[in-house]
């Protein structure tokens, strides 16, 4: 496979670090996204902000959703990638580091685009159109048994 430009989203949702949880959590809404890239004034990349994020940080936590900056629950310094990183190493990253989104980025930190755990599996189908779906699918059942076994040597509680 080539780089993960090849599947990312170029079409990056973001938010600033002073908007509330409700704010973004309507934005994901709006765009029905998972995620969302959260940016510093400068427009580089300070954290992401996931559906997980909100519910544990905010929800179990009894936080109100007006009066929480989305600075104070989201995953802050994430790991990125440049467009050109490959395919494989980026869907490793996720498995081994127990993430669902990977923000991608240019030279200057600047979000470019964003690849999720679920745009792995609808890349590997595009690029395989006369591919037997069947066949498809064990293949990736026998990478994700792969992977899974890596899982075991880490917690991701």
């Amino acid at each position: 496979m080539s780089g993960i430009e090849s599947i990312m989203s170029r079409e990056v949702v973001r938010i600033g670090l002073n908007a509330t949880v409700r704010e973004a959590a309507s934005s994901m809404r709006a765009h029905n996204l998972g995620a969302l890239v959260v940016v510093q004034d400068d427009g580089r990349i300070h954290g992401v902000l996931t559906e997980r994020d909100v519910l544990n940080r905010l929800v179990a936590a009894g936080r109100d959703a007006d009066g929480t900056k989305v600075s104070e629950v989201c995953t802050k310094d994430p790991v990125t990638v440049k467009a050109d990183e490959p395919v494989e190493t980026c869907y490793r990253l996720l498995r081994e580091q127990g993430f669902r989104h990977l923000p991608i980025r240019n030279d200057d930190n600047e979000p470019v685009g964003i690849v999720s755990a679920r745009d792995f599996m609808w890349g590997i189908l595009a690029a395989a159109p006369n591919a037997n779906i069947e066949e498809v699918c064990r293949k990736l059942d026998g990478l994700d048994a792969v992977m899974s076994a890596a899982d075991t040597r880490y917690s991701f509680d």
